[in-house]
Protein backbone atom coordinates (compact mmCIF):
# COMPACT_ATOMS: atom_id res chain seq x y z
CA UNK A 1 0.00 0.00 0.00
CA UNK A 2 1.78 3.56 -0.94
CA UNK A 3 0.22 7.02 -0.38
CA UNK A 4 1.59 9.96 -0.85
CA UNK A 5 -0.33 13.16 -0.61
CA UNK A 6 -0.32 17.09 0.38
CA UNK A 7 -2.81 16.85 2.76
CA UNK A 8 -4.44 13.87 5.12
CA UNK A 9 -7.67 15.87 6.13
CA UNK A 10 -9.53 12.50 7.25
CA UNK A 11 -8.95 9.49 9.13
CA UNK A 12 -6.58 6.34 7.32
CA UNK A 13 -6.75 3.33 7.78
CA UNK A 14 -4.34 0.95 6.31
CA UNK A 15 -3.94 -2.97 6.57
CA UNK A 16 -2.25 -5.80 4.69
CA UNK A 17 -1.17 -9.58 5.72
CA UNK A 18 1.69 -9.40 3.30
CA UNK A 19 3.20 -6.50 2.01
CA UNK A 20 4.39 -2.97 2.64
CA UNK A 21 2.44 0.58 3.92
CA UNK A 22 4.01 3.43 2.96
CA UNK A 23 2.55 6.71 3.69
CA UNK A 24 4.07 10.37 3.25
CA UNK A 25 1.59 13.12 4.27
CA UNK A 26 3.80 16.58 3.04
CA UNK A 27 1.98 19.29 4.60
CA UNK A 28 -0.77 19.02 6.89
CA UNK A 29 -1.93 16.02 9.22
CA UNK A 30 -5.49 16.84 9.76
CA UNK A 31 -7.09 12.65 10.81
CA UNK A 32 -5.84 9.54 12.80
CA UNK A 33 -3.97 7.25 10.70
CA UNK A 34 -3.94 3.38 12.14
CA UNK A 35 -2.00 0.84 10.09
CA UNK A 36 -1.28 -2.62 10.61
CA UNK A 37 0.27 -5.51 8.48
CA UNK A 38 1.11 -9.26 9.86
CA UNK A 39 4.46 -9.57 7.85
CA UNK A 40 6.06 -6.77 5.96
CA UNK A 41 7.18 -2.73 7.13
CA UNK A 42 5.45 -0.02 8.18
CA UNK A 43 6.81 3.46 6.68
CA UNK A 44 4.91 6.28 7.87
CA UNK A 45 6.72 10.12 6.61
CA UNK A 46 4.11 12.96 8.40
CA UNK A 47 4.55 16.90 8.74
CA UNK A 48 7.47 18.13 11.52
CA UNK A 49 4.52 20.16 12.54
CA UNK A 50 2.60 17.67 13.13
CA UNK A 51 0.01 17.57 16.18
CA UNK A 52 0.06 13.59 17.36
CA UNK A 53 0.41 10.80 19.42
CA UNK A 54 2.23 7.86 18.17
CA UNK A 55 1.93 4.30 19.52
CA UNK A 56 3.28 1.26 17.82
CA UNK A 57 4.20 -2.18 18.43
CA UNK A 58 5.78 -4.77 16.80
CA UNK A 59 4.88 -8.37 18.26
CA UNK A 60 7.54 -10.24 17.32
CA UNK A 61 10.47 -9.41 14.97
CA UNK A 62 11.33 -5.85 13.98
CA UNK A 63 12.43 -2.77 15.34
CA UNK A 64 10.78 0.78 15.71
CA UNK A 65 12.54 3.69 14.81
CA UNK A 66 11.57 7.52 14.37
CA UNK A 67 12.90 10.93 13.90
CA UNK A 68 11.18 12.36 16.93
CA UNK A 69 12.12 11.40 20.18
CA UNK A 70 9.89 9.11 21.82
CA UNK A 71 9.85 6.10 24.74
CA UNK A 72 11.04 2.97 22.96
CA UNK A 73 10.24 0.08 25.23
CA UNK A 74 12.18 -2.61 23.27
CA UNK A 75 11.72 -6.47 25.02
CA UNK A 76 13.58 -9.87 23.98
CA UNK A 77 10.22 -10.20 21.32
CA UNK A 78 8.89 -7.41 20.21
CA UNK A 79 8.72 -3.12 20.83
CA UNK A 80 6.85 -0.46 21.70
CA UNK A 81 6.87 3.06 21.31
CA UNK A 82 4.99 5.89 22.06
CA UNK A 83 5.23 9.53 21.90
CA UNK A 84 3.59 12.58 22.00
CA UNK A 85 4.59 15.61 18.74
CA UNK A 86 3.17 19.24 19.73
CA UNK A 87 -0.40 18.97 21.35
CA UNK A 88 -1.41 15.46 20.43
CA UNK A 89 -4.18 15.77 18.60
CA UNK A 90 -4.55 13.23 16.23
CA UNK A 91 -3.82 9.46 16.98
CA UNK A 92 -1.96 7.22 14.57
CA UNK A 93 -1.36 3.67 15.35
CA UNK A 94 0.83 1.45 13.85
CA UNK A 95 1.50 -2.61 14.55
CA UNK A 96 3.26 -4.88 12.77
CA UNK A 97 4.09 -8.77 13.89
CA UNK A 98 6.88 -9.28 12.05
CA UNK A 99 8.21 -6.02 10.43
CA UNK A 100 9.47 -3.09 10.73
CA UNK A 101 8.39 0.64 11.57
CA UNK A 102 9.61 3.82 10.61
CA UNK A 103 8.21 7.32 12.03
CA UNK A 104 9.60 10.04 9.66
CA UNK A 105 9.44 13.58 9.75
CA UNK A 106 8.56 13.67 5.64
CA UNK A 107 10.89 16.11 4.28
CA UNK A 108 13.85 13.50 5.59
CA UNK A 109 11.70 10.82 4.41
CA UNK A 110 13.59 10.66 0.82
Amino acid sequence: IVLDVAELNDNGAFSTANGEIHVTVHNTLAGNISASTVNGEILLALPENSSMIVSASSVINGAITSDWSGKNAEALIGDDYELVVNAGKYHVDCSSVNGEIAIRKANRAN
